[in-house]
This record gives C-alpha cells, sequence and structure tokens, in this order.
C-alpha cells in the first residue's frame, strides 16, 4: 500500500524507476487512494486520472521502457477499478437488506457508479493521452483502442458480477460495519460504505502480496 508520508506522484514514480511489480504497486497505489475519501464516481474519475498523469511524467524518462512501463501501470488502475466494482456491488448488495438507512438516492448513484467503471477508465486513460506529448501520447492512445477493443480487467469484472468470490465477499463484509460507521458523520453513506468495504479488500490483497519485493 502506500507508503506514509509519500504523495501518490513519489510512490509512483518509485515504483516505475524500480522496474519492478509495476501492475501490482500501481494498483496498490490506487486502491489506497480510493479508499480515503468516497467511493463515487467523481472521486473515483479523480484518483485514476491522477495516476496516470503521474505515471506518463515519470515513464517519459524512461526511454525504451516507457511503453512497458505504462501498460503495466495502466492495467494496474485497470484491475484497482475492477475490485472497485467487487465493492460497490458487495456495498449495494448489502444496503438492499437496512433500506431504511440508505436513500434511493443513494443506492442509485452508486449504481451508475458501477455501471460506468469501464468508460471511466477508457476515459482516463484518453484524457492523459491528449494532455501528454511525444511518445507518451501515441503509447497511451494505443492502449485507450487496445483496451475498447480487447476489453478490460473491469469490464470483465462488470459481467461476471453474478458473484463474487468468498475471500473478496469476506474481506468486504468485514469492513462494511466499519464503513457503516463512518458513513454516520458523512452525507453520502453509500460512498462512504463503499469505500470501507474497498478497504477491507485492499487489505485481503495486501496480505497475499506479502513478501513480494520492493
Amino acid at each position: 500500500m502506500v507508503a506514509s508520508g509519500k504523495s501518490i506522484g513519489e510512490e509512483i514514480q518509485h515504483a516505475i524507476k524500480q522496474g519492478r511489480h509495476i501492475q501490482e504497486q500501481v494498483r496498490d497505489i490506487t486502491l489506497a487512494a480510493l479508499t480515503r475519501g468516497e467511493l463515487d464516481g467523481a472521486a473515483m474519475r479523480k484518483v485514476a486520472g491522477e495516476v496516470m498523469k503521474n505515471v506518463q511524467e515519470a515513464a517519459s524518462v524512461q526511454g525504451t521502457r516507457a511503453k512497458e512501463a505504462i501498460a503495466e501501470a495502466a492495467a494496474g488502475v485497470d484491475q484497482a477499478l475492477a475490485h472497485a466494482a467487487q465493492a460497490l456491488k458487495l456495498s449495494i448488495e448489502e444496503a438492499a437488506g437496512r433500506a431504511q438507512q440508505f436513500s434511493s438516492e443513494d443506492l442509485a448513484k452508486a449504481r451508475a457508479s458501477l455501471k460506468d467503471l469501464e468508460q471511466l477508465f477508457l476515459d482516463t486513460l484518453r484524457e492523459t493521452a491528449r494532455a501528454s506529448r511525444g511518445a507518451a501520447s501515441s503509447i497511451l492512445d494505443d492502449l485507450a483502442k487496445h483496451a475498447e477493443a480487447s476489453g478490460t480487467a473491469v469490464g470483465r469484472q462488470l459481467e461476471q458480477m453474478s458473484g463474487l468470490s468468498g475471500q473478496v465477499a469476506q474481506a468486504g463484509r468485514a469492513h462494511f460495519e466499519a464503513g457503516m460507521n463512518a458513513a454516520l458523520t458523512s452525507g453520502a453513506m453509500m460512498a462512504r460504505v463503499a469505500s470501507g468495504v474497498l478497504a477491507g479488500i485492499a487489505e485481503s490483497l495486501a496480505e497475499k502480496g506479502k513478501g513480494r519485493p520492493r
């Protein structure tokens, strides 16, 4: 996960410069950023955009390794958004049994955020490409075209949403109540609850990744 005291840019720069496990590290950095606030469409778009902007900047000095680094990092963002989809799905399922605590508007926003996740990822790649120059712009544009044609991790996750793996569901549900408690001090109940659920999923992934060289 993101080291304490370090910015997203510093973490991304370290991961790209190190050149090992870029996809997993960028996934973890993105997940950590997503769990800091409310998990809604606006927040996810902001985080994904910030991560990809820093990826492009960090990879621009990598020379021949730039294409590989950007592709791996983009896959990491894609994976993080797929886990965000899991968190939103699980939150909506759990909230359905507690209708008195969630407004129909809150649930509708959560469902809209879930539905739009793949488009959000593709838009982020295209927007980063437009804001970039030289080789990075071409690399990102090609990635966006390839992702649209061949599919994305978040898109596949959305297609397979009929059920969640036992481990993911268990990790998410363990944090549902914590998310509920945090949400009581926030106006956006579902977005805050979903952030708590995602934190549980992120912790589960971190446990699986322990021992990975950094």
